[in-house]
């Protein structure tokens, strides 16, 4: 009977189970990446509807147009400015 590596350097497994083993490999391998985007759809289902909202929201407003703008895009800018502070705080600690 001969026997293969099957990716493990000091196992004895037969030759014919390595492709099993490399086919459970390969599937173990695409239900990670499955999860991954599992878990990123509620995110980017939730973060959507929120700029759904936002926008609705915003646009019911009876003031000025110039001041609509301006109340529109102040908690955006404040928005980036957290992202922004943030990993620069990040990077500055990892130093």
């Amino acid at each position: 009977m001969e026997f293969g590596d099957a990716g493990y350097p000091d196992a004895r497994v037969p030759a014919r189970t390595a492709p099993l083993r490399q086919l459970a490999r390969t599937i173990r391998q695409n239900n990670a990446k499955t999860n991954m985007l599992s878990r990123k759809l509620p995110l980017k289902t939730g973060l959507a509807l929120a700029g759904l909202a936002y926008f609705q929201i915003f646009s019911q407003l009876e003031i000025s147009p110039l001041l609509k703008n301006f109340v529109i895009l102040v908690p955006v800018q404040v928005a980036a400015l957290i992202y922004v502070a943030y990993f620069y705080g990040v990077a500055r600690y990892k130093r």
